[in-house]
């Protein structure tokens, strides 16, 4: 468990000002929410710099209806990957948040929340994030995301280009318009969402398909944090007969601690008109959907999309930190078909200001042929060496770019730096 390699201390931040839409607070738009934040430090405290090694700072990214800690174990083999002797880098820390409807966050914030998720409000927090704890994240930083935590990470390198030495996306959900689709949201918001006890809530949920396969180390975490106890406000008090069950019992019923609302409204966000109207009179527009076009919205199969997605996958040419796209050859999201795989790896940091992309050996993909979207929670420790054995020539490689801007600064004096130069 992490508590064997980590100190883990919890903060809290104030969001993003102002939200991406108008209804993802409950009341006014400058309604205050905020992000619960975990640190992991490693208990063994190393000056890898002056074994010749980086110390990397990781900023990392959940996925859609899963709180922070399912990624611990993900945490602790990258730990284990990085301690090993033959290591060019090690584990300074490592930072992740709740999204602000998810988890603890959600717990926060709950009576301030619309049902409106905006993905790239979870970028705009984590830059928020950096600022506020600076000091404890000298560079080289590396961000790490998962399905819907890969688009926040590269959205959030799209918001600081500068920011990381590297970005790590991890089944990342960024494709076309024409190819989301968003069966799994009735799912979601058809599933039992209250039990008599957290046993038996763990017990129902981790049967099913999706998380059958999870390391026993990921489904301990979810059941300490995959649910919270009643009453909530979603849930003042639980239905009758599951009431009785608890009471006859003595268990404590509880629910979801990420909502299935959130998580249903998270993955499909709609784009249809007031109940009395027909589907057909809707028509996008500004200040509700100005990220959806009338000629997308005509070629729509439902009347649902996810903007975040697509309009990120537009700026893939501009990313510029080195990256590592990690897939499951038997993923079944349509952002991790061959096809799409392909268009992301070739336009990934191509345009100006860029990386320079696969040409200039600054973007690359690993795919995990047996594995699915969930690998980080089936197969954590496949991940981690995907991701250790990429990283450390990669950092290797951004040590010595900045090595050479360093040197420049450090033949200057301040008056020097501020001053316009005889070659100007």
């Amino acid at each position: 468990m992490s508590s064997e390699f980590f100190n883990c201390t919890s903060y809290t931040t104030p969001c993003q000002h102002i939200r991406g839409f108008h209804h993802s607070t409950a009341h006014s738009q400058e309604e205050q929410l905020h992000i619960a934040i975990k640190k992991y430090t490693p208990l063994t405290q190393v000056d890898a710099r002056s074994e010749g090694r980086e110390q990397v700072t990781i900023i990392a990214c959940h996925a859609l209806g899963t709180p922070k800690e399912l990624y611990e174990p993900l945490f602790d083999e990258l730990y284990k990957a990085a301690e090993a002797p033959s290591s060019t880098w090690a584990v300074r820390s490592i930072w992740i948040a709740d999204l602000a409807t998810h988890g603890e966050s959600g717990r926060l914030n709950e009576g301030k929340l619309g049902v409106d998720v905006c993905w790239d409000d979870h970028a705009r927090d984590l830059l928020h994030m950096v600022n506020v704890f600076r000091d404890q994240m000298p560079q080289p930083l590396v961000g790490i995301g998962h399905s819907m935590g890969g688009q926040n990470i590269i959205q959030l390198s799209l918001l600081h280009p500068r920011l990381f030495a590297a970005v790590i996306p991890i089944e990342p959900i960024v494709n076309g318009a024409h190819d989301m689709k968003f069966y799994g949201s009735v799912i979601i918001i058809n599933r039992r969402d209250v039990w008599e006890s957290r046993e038996e809530a763990y017990a129902t949920t981790s049967k099913g398909i999706l998380m059958r396969n999870w390391n026993r180390r990921v489904l301990e975490r979810w059941k300490q944090y995959g649910f919270r106890d009643l009453p909530t406000l979603l849930y003042p008090e639980a239905p009758k007969e599951i009431t009785a069950k608890a009471s006859k019992n003595a268990t404590t019923p509880v629910t979801l601690a990420s909502t299935k609302h959130h998580e249903a409204h998270g993955l499909a966000r709609h784009a249809y008109p007031a109940p009395d109207q027909p589907l057909e009179s809707f028509t996008p527009a500004a200040p509700s959907h100005a990220d959806l076009t009338k000629e997308e919205h005509a070629q729509m199969k439902a009347p649902f999309y996810r903007p975040e997605a697509v309009l990120t996958a537009r700026q893939l040419p501009l990313m510029r930190p080195l990256c590592l796209y990690i897939w499951g050859g038997k993923s079944i999201f349509s952002s991790a078909t061959p096809k799409s795989r392909k268009e992301k790896l070739e336009q990934t940091g191509t345009a100006p200001g860029g990386s320079g992309g696969v040409k200039t050996n600054s973007v690359a993909e690993i795919v995990l042929e047996n594995e699915g979207h969930f690998v980080p929670f089936e197969k954590p420790e496949l991940v981690a060496r995907a991701v250790h054995g990429w990283l450390g020539p990669m950092l290797q490689r951004w040590r010595e770019e900045h090595s050479v801007l360093d040197k420049i600064k450090a033949e200057l004096d301040p008056r020097e730096m501020a001053m316009v130069g005889e070659d100007w």
